[in-house]
């Protein structure tokens, strides 16, 4: 009990970072779908993520910090502007999000269970594929042929 002990006193030597970088350009939605992403998406596809506690501790910092750093390296709502710029990019993200909300795999299962706040409506669900179903019609058509 000892050995186990002081294994997890030593891994909290090792310390993952936890800092939000700031936004570099708002994502612009309808205000419902703006809701919905902001209350259930934004605190892993963003660089505004509310930090819980529980991240000051290893093994669990790992893990938040493993989970929050894939999520925005493939959706970082805080750099929406940035995909505008390139349309092809705009279309790829738009895609994934309304994928992501029909198949129901997004937010993540074991998200749910941890907060209500993502918990996402059937309502709010079919207003986020519609918009980004809208979102890829209009980048794939500005994209230059």
């Amino acid at each position: 009990m000892a050995i186990v002990a002081a294994a997890l006193m030593a891994i909290q030597a090792i310390r993952t970072p936890v800092r939000n970088s700031g936004a570099t350009g708002e994502l612009q939605a309808p205000p419902d779908v703006q809701a919905a992403l902001r209350r259930a998406c934004y605190q892993c596809h963003s660089q505004e993520t509310n930090w819980p506690w529980y991240v000051q501790f290893a093994p669990l910092s790992w893990f938040v910090h493993g989970r929050v750093s894939a999520a925005r390296r493939r959706l970082d709502f805080s750099a929406w502007r940035d995909y505008l710029y390139d349309p092809g990019t705009a279309a790829r993200k738009l895609g994934a999000i309304d994928q992501m909300m029909h198949s129901g795999a997004m937010p993540p299962w074991y998200y749910r269970l941890l907060s209500a706040r993502a918990r996402i409506t059937p309502a709010e669900r079919a207003a986020i594929e519609t918009w980004a179903i809208e979102g890829r019609a209009a980048a794939l058509k500005a994209e230059p042929q």
